[in-house]
């Protein structure tokens, strides 16, 4: 069998939708198309998409690996819940990133995202939130006067004096500080005081903990 044909469809509610294909020909033979998952928006004012839009393919979640919702083929904000990326754990759970500067200091870029369908993503449960990877940046809350360092387990340390934080980190160690919103704060857990330089190792923080598991 060949050649092109077209068919619409509207849907009587958002959401995620499952579809397929079945074309056959006068001699009777019949030929079904993969099962795609589609999100569909509430657009009920906006012109039908073109026939060119291409139907976004989900792929499987994998636990130890990067996912997030599949975005709709058509203009989303920047809030969408499309845009959130999650690790799914070895507890079973998907951790969200609070933001960018958290995520990349586990990841490079991007490519390792795998989208999923809404009901995919529902069936997995919220764990608590990633937590910067030990030893790389300095964080401070917005509110509070301290720099902190981060330890395995989302455990800050206090850093009490400059001069260990400029051993540690160097002179322009200020410019290694990320500031956490005061939401944030539950993520997180303390550790004893820092007070010298020589009870913590940036390096030997970040080389014992690879991956959010740990």
């Amino acid at each position: 069998m060949s050649g092109n044909a077209s068919r619409s469809h509207v849907f009587n509610s958002s959401g995620a939708h499952t579809v397929h294909f079945v074309c056959s020909d006068a001699a009777g033979n019949q030929n079904e198309s993969s099962r795609y998952s589609i999100i569909v928006t509430a657009l009920a004012t906006s012109a039908p998409l073109p026939t060119s839009t291409p139907i976004p393919v989900t792929g499987q979640a994998t636990i130890g690996g990067l996912i997030k919702l599949v975005c709709p083929p058509v203009a989303v904000s920047a809030d969408h819940p499309c845009k959130a990326v999650y690790y799914y754990g070895r507890d079973g759970k998907r951790h969200a990133f609070p933001n960018e500067r958290v995520y990349f200091t586990w990841y490079v870029d991007f490519a390792g995202v795998t989208e999923v369908s809404a009901t995919a993503l529902a069936d997995i449960p919220l764990g608590r939130n990633v937590t910067y990877r030990p030893g790389l940046r300095l964080v401070k809350f917005l509110t509070l006067n301290r720099v902190y360092v981060v330890e395995r387990g989302g455990v800050l340390r206090w850093i009490t004096s400059e001069i260990s934080v400029r051993e540690l980190y160097g002179p322009n160690w200020n410019r290694n500080v990320d500031d956490i919103a005061d939401v944030f704060y539950a993520n997180y857990q303390f550790g004893p005081d820092v007070t010298s330089a020589s009870q913590f190792s940036p390096t030997a923080q970040t080389a014992v903990v690879t991956n959010i598991d740990q």
